[in-house]
């Protein structure tokens, strides 16, 4: 039996996350910093009453179903099912 060596290779889609992880660093580290830009870009992405907001959150709702197959599917090979 030969032993088993561990891959490499990152998963695929482990970018994904990668690029996600980061993201939330800088969005803490900007609101921390008090970065004037990054306070006037997130009163925008609240401001329900503005004509972009459906349109806005929608593509991030679209990112978010497309994260829970691709997290489904990494978690099933992790266990081999």
């Amino acid at each position: 039996m030969s032993p088993v060596v561990p891959s490499v290779l990152p998963a695929p889609g482990a970018g994904a996350y990668l690029l996600g992880g980061g993201y939330v660093l800088f969005d803490l580290l900007a609101i921390a910093a008090e970065l004037l830009f990054w306070h006037r870009l997130l009163v925008a992405m609240f401001d329900t009453a503005a004509w972009y907001w459906s349109g806005l959150w929608g593509v991030f709702s679209a990112l978010d179903a497309a994260c829970l197959p691709l997290g489904i599917f990494l978690l099933r090979r992790r266990r081999g099912v």
